[in-house]
């Protein structure tokens, strides 16, 4: 009962963020395009390494930064549109890996995808689910700032769902957090927004699977994502 209480407070509390940052974020972005371009104006006007050149660079890397972050409010208020079509796990697997790879390397992670061939074919939608799980990776490859294993594994679980793992060496979820991993805006980087879990979960959740996030008994974090097997008679558009 404790569980569902907490579920309906969660999801009242998405859907009050998702109204508030739709509207914010549209009236946001349209005067952040003017202010990059008066930036980047200028900023070709002083000579390279100058300083005021230097300034300029800097106000156009922050107003792209927050143009990310604008995007990503968007992509978390806009309805999850999920187009269906035969998708195998193990692909999806692969494709995260390449991009994120370049992220990987300046981290000193090496990515494990030895657990991640043949995986089960389920119907989903590939862009929205790459999506998912291209957070799930991010969010593990700077968990190891000292550089660590990525490890990506798919497969059937127990009870017939079909799965997909992130695992990562870090150091772990802290107990206290647990119970707010998935709520917008929480976060423990110094530099996150805090959507990059509640955006994974919102789509998964459309695909009528679920996350579970726990800590790993040799350390780490694991982060695995169940998801049902559709037979082929669903309707795709579902």
């Amino acid at each position: 009962v404790r569980h569902l209480e907490a579920e309906v407070r969660r999801r009242e509390k998405l859907a009050a963020v998702g109204n508030l940052a739709a509207g914010v974020a549209h009236e946001i972005r349209n005067p952040l395009s003017s202010i990059r371009g008066y930036a980047t104006y200028f900023g070709a006007k002083f000579a390279p390494g100058s300083e005021d050149r230097q300034a300029a660079e800097v106000m156009v890397r922050e107003v792209d930064r927050l143009n990310r972050v604008i995007s990503e409010l968007i992509e978390f208020a806009r309805p999850s549109d999920i187009k269906r079509r035969p998708v195998r796990l193990s692909d999806l697997a692969g494709h995260a890996a390449r991009l994120t790879l370049a992220d990987a390397k300046a981290r000193g992670v090496s990515i494990d995808l030895s657990g991640a061939e043949n995986g089960p074919e389920i119907q989903a939608d590939p862009d929205r689910l790459t999506q998912a799980l291209l957070n799930l990776c991010l969010n593990a490859i700077q968990a190891m700032e000292a550089g660590g294993v990525m490890g990506l594994r798919v497969g059937l679980a127990p009870d017939g769902r079909a799965f997909l793992e992130v695992s990562d060496t870090g150091g772990g979820i802290d107990p206290a957090d647990h119970d707010r991993i998935f709520d917008p805006y929480f976060t423990t980087k110094a530099r996150g927004t805090g959507l990059g879990l509640p955006i994974a979960h919102k789509i998964v959740e459309a695909h009528g699977g679920e996350i579970r996030l726990s800590r790993r008994p040799q350390g780490g974090t694991l982060a695995t994502v169940y998801l049902p097997v559709i037979t082929a008679t669903t309707d795709s558009g579902a």
